[in-house]
């Protein structure tokens, strides 16, 4: 998975040369690839086997870095927001939480990816519906997919203005829930006193604990959005949150960043556009990181539905899963071990 995510995110072609068989005790999968600068395998060799693979590599498929209809994988990076990135470890707010004593049983987050939104015959009633739902069966965080309040996965300018308006009525709605039942929402939404694209988290007291601005807009977003220059971790009750939208999650210094600003869990509301976004973005995201990773999507995108929870080891669990802090914690100061995740199922 990581070579073609590799070369899915950085449009370069990769030839990996590996080897197969046992070497003084030690046994090598083989698996040698040559991967295409869209992540696709162009040739691979198989598993337990000695032997040669070709593949026609054309260097000008590397040189350009379009994604979606508009958009440049590199043109549109953000590095005057990645500073943190380059601070020292010993500064950052990870390397302060990585030896936190954490005592297991109280360290346990029951997360949810919602997957609805406003479509035909689905009204914003009904999203709270299943917001309130899944709250009642003990959900501690849930998230929505990306503009899940507003009909379309890629709004307009005007669509964009008119959920501004019924944001106030949205996140009163919200709050009720977290209220109600003790839990953090997080809510993508629009702010009115300039148009961006937020995602607003709502706490168990149904105050707002904070909100996360897009820092990454595609094509169609630059035509109304300002984008954010921050990724805040949020404190809660839960764990240390995150968030990136959408486009954002493309970029991989978005998700290293929450990682080092100490986050225990990103949220990433999504509205995927197109098929490598869940195979080769989703893992490496939470297992690069060692967070866990809550993906809802949308049902109307190009690339619908199969929303997911990753959490830090990189294996993919269903809709609603509890999430032992502790473990992923402690794995940030040993990258070298292997940790078991456990996770119980919930309806």
């Amino acid at each position: 998975m990581w070579g073609p995510a590799r070369c899915y995110e950085n449009g370069v072609w990769l030839v990996a040369a590996t080897k197969a068989g046992y070497e003084r005790s030690i046994y090598y999968p083989g698996g040698s690839m040559i991967v295409d600068p869209n992540g696709r395998v162009a040739a691979k060799m198989p598993y337990d086997r000695h032997g040669v693979i070709v593949a026609d590599v054309s260097p000008e498929f590397a040189r350009e870095k379009p994604i979606y209809s508009a958009n440049d994988k590199f043109a549109d990076r953000r590095p005057s927001t990645y500073g943190m990135l380059v601070e020292d470890y010993r500064d950052l707010p990870v390397a302060k939480t990585a030896h936190e004593p954490i005592v297991p049983a109280r360290s346990t987050t029951k997360v949810a990816a919602v997957q609805i939104h406003v479509a035909v015959g689905v009204r914003s009633e009904d999203v709270f519906a299943m917001l309130d739902h899944a709250a009642k069966l003990g959900v501690q965080v849930l998230t929505l997919p990306e503009y899940a309040l507003i009909g379309t996965w890629v709004p307009s300018a005007a669509e964009a203005e008119r959920a501004a308006e019924d944001a106030k009525a949205h996140i009163g709605a919200a709050a009720e829930i977290a209220k109600r039942h003790g839990c953090v929402i997080a809510l993508p939404t629009r702010e009115a006193e300039r148009l961006v694209a937020a995602t607003i988290l709502v706490g168990p007291g149904g105050g707002e604990i904070g909100r996360y601005r897009k820092t990454h807009l595609t094509a169609e977003e630059r035509d109304w959005a300002c984008p954010g220059d921050t990724y805040t971790v949020f404190e809660t009750p839960f764990g240390r949150i995150g968030v990136m939208s959408g486009y954002d999650a493309l970029f991989p210094e978005t998700s290293r960043c929450l990682a080092a600003a100490a986050a225990d869990i990103v949220l990433w509301p999504a509205a995927m556009r197109e098929p490598f976004e869940r195979e080769l973005i989703a893992v490496p995201r939470a297992a690069d990181n060692r967070v866990a990773l809550v993906v809802a999507n949308r049902l109307d995108s190009p690339y619908p539905g199969s929303s997911m929870v990753v959490p830090p080891t990189g294996f993919p669990l269903g809709m609603s899963i509890r999430l032992c802090r502790a473990r992923w914690r402690w794995a940030r100061s040993c990258p070298c071990s292997s940790i078991s995740q456990s996770a119980g199922r919930s309806r």
